[in-house]
């Protein structure tokens, strides 16, 4: 507000009222002195935005309510995101697109707790999966997998795991008679490179590339379920 010439009357000192557009306000109602107001606007149009969020009467991004939060609603539309009530607090909903983890660090935004949408997974149906053991051996792959579903809980913070076991057969590459691992790890079986025979449960056969040592091998894994979308924040 402002005194200025006449304020309304010819030769009289007065009132002279600002405006929503000399104050750079857009939003709501805004007193412009002088016992007026003026509409200023809305933020309906700008989606992810509010107004007064920082300033009166100006139109500004919401921020995103979880603790610890550093997104906006406007960060998660421009990432094609949608803005989710999760009861406690709000979070953006973003699809991975091949970034796994990554996904809301690309956003600058970290994940809220476990929050994701989840699908079951089905773990050990002999697909391909070749380990090496301590010895660095030549490794061979597993031939059979017992197997796990770990169940798929859709939009939740609670994502399931199950556990499997691989089972299949290691080989030892002999190329000496007589070679074998150190005796206080797990590959002590071995063979010699003359002749192809069974004993004990430890196969050995001969080939272009000497002597091998096959024997049973086990190994437990964690099956999780599949992500398509992270709650970020």
């Amino acid at each position: 507000m402002r005194l200025g010439e006449g304020g309304g009357v010819e030769n009289v000192c007065g009132c002279t009222p600002t405006s929503c557009a000399a104050e750079v306000k857009n939003c709501d109602i805004f007193d412009i002195g002088c016992g007026d107001t003026e509409l200023c606007g809305n933020c309906d149009d700008l989606v992810g935005q509010d107004c007064g969020v920082n300033e009166a009467n100006v139109c500004g991004c919401v921020p995103l309510t979880c603790d610890g939060a550093t997104g906006t609603e406007c960060d998660c539309f421009n990432a094609f995101g949608t803005v989710e009530n999760i009861g406690e607090c709000t979070v953006c909903k973003l699809q991975d697109l091949g970034r796994g983890s990554l996904t809301c660090a690309d956003q600058g935004m970290v994940q809220h707790d476990n929050w994701g949408d989840y699908s079951s997974n089905t773990c050990g149906t002999n697909d391909p999966y070749t380990y090496i053991d301590v010895c660095d051996h030549e490794p061979s792959p597993f031939l059979t997998r017992n197997s796990c579903t770990a169940v798929g809980t859709g939009w939740s913070n609670t994502p399931d795991e199950c556990l499997y076991t691989l089972i299949g057969t290691n080989i030892d590459t002999v190329d000496n008679q007589g070679t074998k691992c150190d005796a206080t790890n797990i590959c002590t079986l071995y063979c010699t490179a003359k002749e192809y025979f069974k004993d004990n449960g430890t196969e050995c056969f001969t080939n272009h590339k000497g002597a091998y040592c096959a024997y049973p091998y086990s190994y437990d894994d964690t099956c999780k379920v599949n992500i398509t979308h992270y709650g970020c924040k």
